[in-house]
């Protein structure tokens, strides 16, 4: 098991620390990153799949919507509860 699957094991056996993580990934990642960023995220980590149907993800991010960070928060919850270390590394940066 790799650093990095160890760490999200960890923090998905908590649960606070699990919705700790989700809401302060979901708020900085609305605020730093653009359609553009979240495009490269997913080519990055080999997310098509996770990305295909997410047309109001893409919708929500690229004007800002109000519903932005919602699009966002779901997002990181669905890509941590599948264990997807791609969550991680977006982190890194």
């Amino acid at each position: 098991m790799s650093a990095r699957s160890r760490i999200l094991a960890h923090i998905r056996d908590d649960e606070t620390n699990l919705a700790r993580f989700r809401v302060e990934l979901a708020e900085a990642a609305t605020m730093r990153l653009d359609i553009g960023d979240w495009k490269k995220f997913v080519v990055l980590h080999r997310l098509e799949d996770w990305a295909d149907g997410r047309s109001r993800f893409y919708r929500s991010i690229q004007w800002r919507d109000s519903d932005a960070e919602d699009e966002v928060l779901d997002s990181v919850s669905r890509l941590v509860e599948h264990g997807d270390e791609a969550v991680l590394i977006s982190t890194e940066s």
